[in-house]
């Protein structure tokens, strides 16, 4: 049972690893932009 596990986890690793992979780049992004936006709207404030 625990070896049909982990041969199952290893199986399974590498796609999983790539969505989390695509998952933090665009959460990077995303803040990236967000970062910018916020910049510009402080700038339009002062």
């Amino acid at each position: 049972m625990h070896e049909w596990r982990t041969n199952r986890r290893k199986k399974e690793e590498k796609p999983r690893m790539h969505e989390w992979k695509m998952k933090e780049r665009r959460i990077a992004t995303n803040a990236r932009m967000e970062d910018e936006r916020k910049k510009k709207c402080h700038e339009c404030t002062n």
